[in-house]
């Protein structure tokens, strides 16, 4: 399997703060807080950046339509219940 290379444009590294910046064309559609990976060759010349694996539900997007306060009124919310077994002894 043979992958092509498609050149975007030519960009300028500037600085921001103690980091140094590439600029990702908005054309591209990369959602802001998208996380990447960075590889580099051994001759640092080429930099290649992909997609990371998003697993976290809470970066990638999975409970951004939840309901959660309906969810806690059908399921209960159980952190609020009552005490039992040795919670309540007095000591």
């Amino acid at each position: 399997m043979t992958t092509t290379k498609k050149t975007i444009g030519r960009f300028k590294v500037r600085k921001a703060g103690n980091s140094m910046v590439i600029t990702v064309p908005k054309s591209l559609a990369i959602r802001e807080g998208e996380m990447f990976v960075l590889n580099v060759d051994d001759s640092a010349t080429q930099l290649v950046y992909e997609k990371a694996d998003q697993t976290n539900p809470w970066e990638n997007g999975q409970f951004k339509t939840f309901n959660f306060r309906q969810n806690m009124q059908e399921v209960g919310n159980y952190g609020q219940g009552h005490d039992v077994g040795k919670e309540q002894v007095t000591w």
